[in-house]
């Protein structure tokens, strides 16, 4: 394939003088070597300077580079307005898009497709509301492609992700802390295991031409299946290091998770096993398990996995291990529970560093309030700020915006597979946005609940009530019955919000791990500590701002969506119904009450059996209900608040970068892009 570092332009260095050169895209800069010898950096250089392109740099049908005259000249911005790193790949053309309009020339299927990291810079283009992007190799400088794309497509390409953003932050804390895969390797070179010791661990699984070796590493391989990747099979080996050890570790849970954070599969491999020698409990033959998932003779979890897991030996054989893991997860309500009673704000886990040190119950409490993701959540009240929620649904207007808290498809993948977005704006523009949409959802009242004390302890799972959420579609509520349950959202008067205060809403309203609180540099990333977050969410709280709630993560639960059209009085019964009903549901009603969007997590076993009831019985009761499994989820709300806030204290109405991904538009792209 043949590779480009640089693009042919010409440089306007005055309104009539222009000369030619080459442009490069770096990490942290953009230049223009003119043929003069002088250079322009975009740091240093006026950002006045235009220079102007006549081709792109495109991919062929084979994805081969290639270069493409353009019909029009484009005078462009030296300055980037923006420079950040997305996947990409070149290793193809045509990808699927989860998006719609479709993006210009495919390039977002690549980036989805995508694994490593690519810079996307952009630049204004003069008396054009069009920008000008560059894709780029951000250690070699190679250029992949450029594209003429719209202001929608330059919108979404600033916008990161929740999980991407703050996994970015976590993985820099543990580099810091983590041992190297080097280091953590090195184990292998130790003596090896007795054939005692080697026999207890192999079990009943035969393996032929058997022998120890002189290091773990030379005895231990030979139980590992060979068809895994070579890294896999040492990481599983370091893993079966640590088995016939059987130690528990004495460090802090939390200080112990990140040791390992360097490898793919032994961390998690690791604390499962710690669970068993914490619990004195008998863990499973692991030898046994990963013989039999190389035979493709592995049954497959009891909970829904995914194709990739069940098709992936070693992924299957870590989910079949998490299988047999004991139950952790009450305790970790338990202190849930304990602070939601506290009225306490808690910004660090339940259960310290200090007290692990000097117990065994306490290590083995703060590690399940770690495994089981012990949260905090702040529920917002909208209204005081003067801003309000609207819901879409549908199958366009896919593109992430500066607006938009989430979005997530509802079913199966397909360009007509229906979509919710949920976004804030300003109260001031939702006639705008109904006027050009008559179908959005202006998010009236909402509510989130978590109901903790539906899990059973002893049977170690959660009771939902079929019967309850069912039935509830035959009997009648009211908003005012609502509001005494489960609170108001109404406001007196406007609160004036600072930036500062944005930051926390931005850490909290999601919810955020209090393990993670207790990373400074996690905490420093929304340029706060510990006790000044204790101290705003507190004022946000007494100001009737926040409310908050401590919860915790089961990955047995399943997500369902329930869109509820319908008699006002039946719709509240059913939102009622699911908030104190169901392990956690968030609820949405519009201004009418007649329509509702509620998403909910529910035990694996129960999800069809509620989908397909509900819908039978909103029949009967004229009630028109859907229920779809979301299927991919995106989030924006890391920076949400301090993106939409203004310097002078308003909220920004610009709600442009959704509303132009019009279907007129559409129409003209998908010609274009054809």
């Amino acid at each position: 394939m043949p590779i480009s570092n640089t693009l042919p332009v010409r440089v306007w260095i005055s309104t009539e003088e222009c000369e030619e050169g080459n442009i490069e895209f770096h990490s942290d800069d953009v230049v223009i070597k003119l043929q003069s010898g002088v250079t322009l950096s975009s740091n240093i250089s006026d950002s006045g300077i235009l220079y102007e392109i006549q081709s792109n740099i495109t991919l062929d049908e084979k994805g081969n580079t290639t270069h493409e005259t353009l019909d029009s000249t484009y005078k462009i911005q030296l300055k980037p307005i923006l420079r950040v790193k997305h996947p990409y790949t070149n290793q193809g053309i045509q990808f699927f898009e989860d998006i719609f309009p479709p993006s210009t020339k495919g390039f977002y299927g690549r980036l989805q497709a995508g694994e490593l990291d690519a810079l996307y810079t952009i630049h204004q283009i003069k008396d054009n509301p069009q920008l000008f992007l560059s894709i780029s190799n951000p250690y070699t400088n190679q250029i992949y492609e450029t594209l003429i794309i719209q202001p929608y497509e330059a919108e979404a390409l600033s916008m990161i992700e929740d999980n991407q953003l703050r996994q970015t932050i976590f993985n820099e804390a543990a580099s810091n802390r983590a041992k190297s895969r080097e280091e953590l390797l090195s184990i292998l070179d130790s003596p090896s295991p007795s054939g005692q010791e080697f026999k207890k661990l192999i079990g009943d699984i035969y393996v032929p031409n058997l022998k120890i070796g002189d290091t773990m590493r030379e005895t231990l391989i030979q139980i590992v299946p060979s068809s895994f990747p070579a890294s896999v099979r040492e990481e599983l080996m370091v893993f079966l290091v640590y088995v016939l050890k059987g130690e528990i570790p004495d460090n802090d849970p939390l200080e112990y998770s990140f040791k390992f954070s360097s490898m793919t599969i032994a961390e998690t491999l690791l604390n499962g096993h710690l669970m068993h020698l914490i619990d004195g409990t008998e863990w499973p033959s692991y030898a046994k398990l990963m013989t039999l998932a190389e035979r493709d003779q592995l049954d497959f979890p009891k909970q829904a996995v995914s194709d990739s897991v069940k098709n992936t030996p070693w992924l299957l054989f870590n989910a079949k291990c998490a299988e047999h893991l004991p139950n952790w997860l009450d305790i970790a309500i338990k202190s849930a529970m304990n602070l939601n009673t506290s009225n306490k704000v808690v910004l660090t886990l339940p259960t310290s560093k200090s007290s692990a040190r000097r117990s065994k119950k306490a290590w083995k409490q703060r590690f399940a309030e770690m495994s089981h993701r012990l949260r905090v959540y702040g529920h917002i009240n909208h209204s005081s700020l003067g801003i309000v929620e609207l819901v879409y649904l549908g199958a366009a207007y896919r593109w992430a915006h500066r607006h938009m808290k989430f979005i997530t498809r509802l079913g199966g993948m397909g360009e007509s597979s229906p979509h919710m977005q949920v976004m804030m704006v300003p109260i001031s523009v939702v006639e705008q946005m109904k006027r050009a949409l008559p179908s959005i959802m202006h998010v009236a009242w909402s509510s989130r609940k978590s109901n903790l004390d539906l899990f059973h302890t002893k049977l170690g799972k959660w009771e939902v009530s079929q019967e309850k959420l069912v039935n509830s579609l035959e009997k009648g509520s009211s908003i005012r019955r609502l509001l005494k349950d489960f609170g108001e959202n109404n406001a007196s008067e406007i609160y004036p919000l600072s930036m500062e205060e944005a930051k926390m809403i931005d850490l909290v309203a999601e919810g955020v791990d209090l393990s993670y609180l207790e990373i400074p540099e996690f905490l420093s990333n929304w340029d706060s500590d510990e006790k000044r977050g204790r101290k705003i969410i507190s004022h946000l709280i007494k100001q009737k701002i926040m409310k908050l709630t401590y919860e915790v993560s089961d990955t047995s639960l399943v997500s369902l969506s329930i869109i509820a059209n319908g008699k006002s009085d039946r719709v509240y019964s059913l939102v009622s119904s699911f908030l104190k009903n169901t392990p956690t549901s968030y609820a949405r009603l519009d201004e009418t009450g007649e329509n509702a969007v509620i998403l909910t997590r529910l035990p694996e076993e129960s999800v069809y059996d509620i989908a397909s009831q509900l819908t039978s019985k909103g029949i009967e009761q004229d009630i028109n209900i859907r229920c779809m499994r979301p299927t991919t989820f995106r989030r924006y709300t890391s920076n949400l608040y301090q993106r939409l806030l203004k310097d002078d204290g308003t909220w920004d109405d610009d709600v442009s970068a959704f509303l132009s991904q019009a279907r007129s538009k559409r129409k003209e792209l998908s010609k274009s892009n054809a």
